[in-house]
């Protein structure tokens, strides 16, 4: 992955899909260390893109709502808010 102002890309060839990061996508980052994830609302069929902390996937709750049909996404729960037992997409 490679660190770019502009916006996010992404290209695939052969298997291969590389991504360009920046500062415009949505979510919480305090520090150098966090993830980027991206899927497709499975409600909507909306596609997000959000980053949140290192610290919050594997010590705390990550949830995501989707811009469009406002559903929220369990992402990570390892408080047990949620879930009996901790999990991790």
């Amino acid at each position: 992955m490679k660190e770019n102002n502009d916006k996010i890309e992404s290209e695939m060839s052969d298997n291969h899909i590389s991504f360009t990061l920046s500062d415009e996508i949505k979510g919480s980052i305090h520090g150098d260390s966090f993830y980027v994830i991206m899927f497709t609302c499975g409600v909507c069929d909306n596609k997000l893109a959000r980053k949140f902390t290192k610290k919050a996937y594997h010590e705390g709750v990550v949830i995501i709502r989707c811009d469009s049909c406002d559903n929220n996404h369990l992402i990570s729960d390892n408080l047990g808010w949620f879930e009996d037992k901790p999990i991790n997409i």
